[in-house]
C-alpha cells in the first residue's frame, strides 16, 4: 500500500521547488547581464560576482525535480524510465554546470580585463567560503 501525502505539504513543496528555482535563474541572468553591461560600456569599474554563478547549475537541478514530481504527484500518472532517465542526466548536468560555470565565466573574462588596462581592487573584492565578489577596477584606481 503507498503512503498518501499530505496535499498541502505537496503542492507547497512543489510550489517551493518552483520559486527557488525560478530564483536561481533570476539571480543568474541578473548578475550575467550586469556583467555583460560592464563590458561592453567599458566600465572604469567590473565586478565579477562568481557566487551568483553557481545559481545556474542549483536552478536546473531543482528545476528538474518538478519534472519528476508534477507528473508523479499532481497527476497521478508516473513518468517513464526513458523520462526518469533523462531527468536524471539534467540533474547531474545541474550539479556539473554547478562548479563549472563561475570558471568559465571568470578566467576568460578575466584574461580579457587584464589584457585591457584592468586590475583587482583586493580592498573593495571580498570572499565569503566559496562566493567570490572579484573587482576590476581600470587605471589602477582602488579606492
Amino acid at each position: 500500500m503507498e503512503a498518501k501525502l499530505n496535499p498541502l505539504i505537496l503542492y507547497s513543496t512543489l510550489i517551493s521547488f518552483f520559486i527557488i528555482s525560478l530564483g536561481c535563474f533570476v539571480t543568474f541572468a541578473f548578475f550575467l547581464n550586469s556583467l555583460i553591461s560592464e563590458l561592453i560600456s567599458h566600465s572604469p569599474t567590473v565586478c565579477i560576482n562568481k557566487g551568483a554563478y553557481y545559481f545556474l547549475g542549483g536552478g536546473i537541478c531543482i528545476g528538474a525535480f518538478l519534472l519528476d514530481g508534477v507528473p508523479n504527484h499532481i497527476f497521478k500518472r508516473p513518468v517513464s524510465s526513458k523520462t526518469s532517465k533523462f531527468i536524471w542526466s539534467i540533474i547531474m548536468a545541474g550539479f556539473a554546470l554547478t562548479f563549472l560555470v563561475p570558471h568559465m565565466i571568470h578566467y576568460p573574462v578575466a584574461s580579457y580585463l587584464e589584457n585591457n588596462g584592468y586590475t583587482i581592487c583586493e580592498s573593495a573584492s571580498t570572499k565569503w567560503l566559496h562566493s567570490k565578489n572579484i573587482v576590476y577596477m581600470k587605471n589602477n584606481v582602488c579606492e
